[in-house]
């Protein structure tokens, strides 16, 4: 009977693809991708979703090998969860994600929910591909418009709330008096800030010295997932 590592090497034969293919696709280590190809481990989460879609089959049948290979795209594929209870990966973390969360990029007032039971879970090396903290790293929803077409409205976005010293031109999740924005941010020669949008119809802001209090670095932000609304 064929294994899960067994249909993962056939399907990668198939395609003429290589080991280092998979690494590259699913973000996923070498040493986990080495596991789920000698049987010592299988893909889970977001990760068998974009291994399964990389060799062209049905998730399921990568799994149990019941189901049919798909290419189709009509089929519509099932996002497999995971809870508690699933291990974690040898490449993967868990940070607290703040789904009620809205981080505004731009005018708008956001709100920063402070107790969160959710999750998602990360890879370790886009983390230290970024430098970003893997214990201080957090999850939030973008609201605004501001940021695209580089980060996107209701785009999912990480911060490190380890790294609150500004660098000029990196994008900060930030808190600016009952506001919690998204955005670029500068130091300006005499002590005061300077805000940025990304999109050009916003006009830069100014945060002068004397109100400095008004801000509170939140964290970094090193990693987005952009998405489409209608």
């Amino acid at each position: 009977m064929q294994t899960v590592a067994d249909r993962i090497q056939s399907r990668l034969a198939a395609s003429g693809h290589k080991q280092a293919d998979i690494v590259r696709v699913t973000g996923a280590s070498k040493g986990t991708v080495s596991k789920w190809l000698s049987g010592t481990n299988t893909p889970k989460g977001n990760y068998l979703i974009a291994l399964a879609k990389f060799l062209n089959v049905d998730s399921e049948w990568l799994l149990t090998g019941i189901e049919k290979e798909t290419s189709t795209s009509d089929d519509v594929a099932e996002v497999l969860g995971w809870d508690d209870s699933t291990p974690l990966d040898d490449d993967e973390f868990e940070i607290s994600h703040y789904d009620k969360v809205t981080v505004t990029a731009g005018n708008k007032e956001g709100e920063i929910q402070e107790m969160t039971d959710k999750k998602i879970r990360m890879s370790k090396r886009s983390a230290r591909k970024a430098g970003a903290s893997i214990t201080q790293s957090f999850s939030y929803i973008n609201d605004g418009d501001s940021m695209s077409d580089r980060i996107s409205d209701g785009a999912r976005c990480t911060a490190d709330a380890s790294k609150k010293e500004i660098k000029d031109g990196k994008i900060y999740c930030f808190r600016h008096g009952v506001m919690r924005r998204t955005k670029y941010l500068y130091w300006r020669p005499d002590g005061g800030l300077l805000i940025r949008s990304h999109n050009p119809e916003y006009e830069d802001e100014i945060v002068p010295p004397e109100q400095m209090d008004d801000i509170e670095i939140l964290g970094w932000v090193w990693e987005w997932s952009n998405m489409e609304r209608w």
